[in-house]
């Protein structure tokens, strides 16, 4: 069975950060909570703290995004636990103003160590979708906004 391996990145501030890529690691057994320190261990030797760094700070396009090492309390493989259904919502982003509201939908992830995301996207295609993963429900902090057409109970979704 393959699995998708992910890297969480913890800075001193507290603040989350998941690298876009990710492993497939492959078993021949379906990869539980139970099992999983196995694993994590082998991929630990493969990905050092440093290397992981290296990867997420290549993935950034604004150096100011960069993270630094002394920056760095916690580096650790983690694997995707469940997701929620899509629910559908409106999309708005300040980057097209002359659109005002599109289409959009969004589902909760859940991460082995506890971490939750949200994956949203605009259905628009003429919207440029890149960052798509949020670590708030309703806005990604850089102007873009997701608005469920039903109220969603977060704990519980």
């Amino acid at each position: 069975m393959k699995t998708e391996v992910y890297f969480y990145i913890r800075d001193r501030k507290g603040s989350s950060y998941l690298c876009d890529f990710f492993i497939e690691h492959e078993t021949s057994y379906e990869v539980k909570e139970a099992n999983w320190h196995h694993i994590k261990r082998i991929i630990e030797k493969k990905y050092t703290r440093d290397r992981i760094l290296e990867i997420y700070n290549e993935e950034q396009e604004d150096y100011s995004l960069h993270i630094k090492p002394k920056d760095i309390e916690e580096v650790s493989p983690v694997y995707r636990m469940g997701t929620t259904p899509w629910i559908e919502g409106i999309y708005f982003s300040e980057r097209f103003p002359e659109k005002e509201y599109l289409e959009g939908r969004a589902r909760k992830i859940h991460y082995s160590n506890d971490f939750i995301c949200f994956q949203v996207e605009c259905l628009d295609n003429d919207v440029d979708n890149s960052k798509k993963f949020w670590t708030n429900l309703y806005s990604d902090g850089e102007g873009d906004t997701f608005e469920p057409f039903e109220k969603i109970n977060i704990l519980r979704w």
